[in-house]
């Protein structure tokens, strides 16, 4: 009887328990679904504006641009954005408007095609002279569709004509299956950054450049798979301040001869490509010269684009200034007749040279041909080496 009285208790004292909760409390409300994520249109932007990155996975565009859009404003794009382009459709920037797009290393901001393959869609034009115009870790592909200006497809445009020529720094980014250029860096325009980039599978070359911006390229760029090599030049003058750099890359000069008229080195394993019947003058100017200097690896090169001797004039030396040949091979040269001769390097008058460890050869004449005030190493016939020159290794006028 003791324990059936104590259950009793027992299941009375739980009701009370029960009963003594509150019931008036509110149910908490269920929470709010987030919308679905959507991928967005891009227009023209007249206001600044900032690109989230929306999706987190590079496959699922975050923006669509599917008609020609203008950039008049700041449009800063944040790292791991992806903007798909529409068929023949391009981006154009213009003053006082500039792109912000700095990704990471492991979030690259894309521009790609809707289709991703070369060709399908125009490319970027850059008419602003904004210093800010920024491309950093951001990766283009699939340009080329049309023409961007000049007659020249590429997948990034600066526009130099006006009076306010195109800036862009690039750092760190990847140019690639694109059916053009890579860059086209029109006359007056300007790099205020480049860095660490690189180009691959283009249908032209990877850059297509002004001999004056060459300069500002630094060394770590990398080019291949380019239907016409790394850098294709026009604008046949090198000049500035002091001491001009060019790396250890490939040029091919489009059209026209190159007039030296600044100290001008080049790095080892720059090969330039000469157009037929076009020269290298090393000028007569107050600190000109040139500077050439390999190694037995990687030598600097000057060769004809056609590989066929005689095919282009060569190089002359105009200036008494230290100008210097080593590890280097100069050759195809000779197709027009200075002073009665043809020859692959000419120095007149009083001017100056010194080469060595060099490789002279198939010329359209001579080897070398100087005049007898000219000043050249002695050894000049030793420490070099000669071949296929039909008049002759070398004449001294």
């Amino acid at each position: 009887m003791k324990f059936k009285h104590f259950s009793i208790v027992a299941a009375l004292a739980a009701l009370v328990v029960t009963g003594c909760t509150d019931d008036s409390a509110d149910p908490q409300p269920a929470p709010t679904p987030e919308p679905p994520k959507v991928t967005q249109e891009l227009g023209n932007i007249t206001t600044n504006t900032t690109l989230e990155d929306i999706f987190t996975d590079p496959a699922t565009p975050d923006y669509r641009v599917s008609a020609d859009i203008k950039i008049s404003a700041i449009l800063t794009i944040k790292p791991g954005v992806v903007i798909e382009i529409a068929g023949g459709k391009g981006i154009e920037v213009h003053a006082p408007g500039f792109v912000s797009a700095v990704g990471e290393q492991n979030r690259k901001i894309i521009f790609r095609g809707k289709t991703q393959s070369a060709g399908f869609w125009k490319g970027l034009i850059i008419y602003s002279s904004n210093n800010a115009t920024v491309l950093e870790h951001v990766e283009i592909a699939h340009t080329g569709s049309a023409v961007l200006f000049d007659g020249v497809k590429a997948a990034i445009g600066m526009f130099g004509a006006g009076g306010s020529p195109a800036k862009l720094s690039i750092k760190n980014s990847e140019l690639h299956h694109n059916a053009g250029y890579g860059i086209y860096v029109a006359s007056n325009t300007q790099f205020t950054g480049f860095a660490s980039n690189k180009f691959t599978h283009h249908a032209e070359a990877g850059l297509y450049i002004t001999a004056n911006q060459v300069q500002n390229m630094d060394g770590a760029a990398h080019f291949s798979d380019n239907a016409k090599g790394g850098i294709e030049v026009f604008g046949g003058v090198v000049e500035g301040a002091g001491e001009v750099v060019w790396q250890g890359y490939h040029y091919r000069f489009s059209s026209g001869s190159l007039s030296v008229r600044t100290g001008w080195k080049l790095m080892a394993g720059a090969v330039i490509e000469m157009p037929d019947d076009q020269y290298i003058e090393v000028a007569d100017r107050p600190g000109a010269y040139i500077h050439a200097a390999g190694t037995a690896e990687k030598k600097v090169v000057f060769t004809s684009i056609t590989k066929q001797a005689g095919a282009w004039q060569g190089i002359s030396i105009y200036t008494g200034n230290a100008n210097l040949l080593e590890h280097a091979v100069v050759e195809n040269g000779g197709s027009s007749i200075s002073y009665g001769v043809r020859a692959n390097i000419y120095v007149p008058f009083s001017n100056r040279l010194t080469i060595r460890n060099s490789k002279i050869s198939n010329s359209g004449g001579y080897g070398i041909y100087y005049r007898s005030s000219a000043v050249l190493n002695t050894d000049i016939e030793q420490v070099n080496l000669f071949e296929s020159n039909p008049s002759g290794n070398i004449y001294r006028d």
